[in-house]
Order: structure tokens, then C-alpha cells, then sequence
């Protein structure tokens, strides 16, 4: 198995209307070095899997979790 990093978390819009911590995207470093989005809200990941850059899988995090109603 893996070990996975988290490396952002970002609150989805669902989760502060409601005031729930436990709605979140976060963008985490795989132990192969890629990088994914994974949301505890929705399930939804980045739609190519992983992405290569920190930054790129950052931003995703966030953009996600600024439009997840979940």
C-alpha cells in the first residue's frame, strides 16, 4: 500500500453552509510522487486520476471545493 500525503484541504461549499468539518476536497502526494484530489463529500476525484504537478492538484482541490454541493 501507498503511503499517501495530504498536502491541502479546502472545505467544500456544502460543508460551510452547513457548518461541517467533515466535508472536504483535499489534494494529496501518492507514494509514487503523483498527486490527486480526493473529496470525503462527494467521492469525486480529479477526472484524469492523478496530476503531475503540487500546484495543478492544489488549485483542482480548491476549485472543487468551492462547487461541490455534496
Amino acid at each position: 500500500m501507498d503511503a499517501i500525503t495530504e498536502i491541502a484541504r479546502f472545505h467544500t461549499l456544502a460543508g460551510r453552509m452547513t457548518n461541517n468539518p467533515l466535508k472536504y476536497t483535499r489534494a494529496v502526494r501518492t507514494g509514487t510522487g503523483q498527486h490527486e484530489i480526493q473529496c470525503s463529500a462527494c467521492g469525486q476525484g480529479h477526472p484524469d486520476g492523478t496530476v503531475k504537478f503540487q500546484s495543478d492538484a492544489t488549485t483542482a482541490a480548491r476549485t472543487h471545493a468551492n462547487r461541490c454541493l455534496a
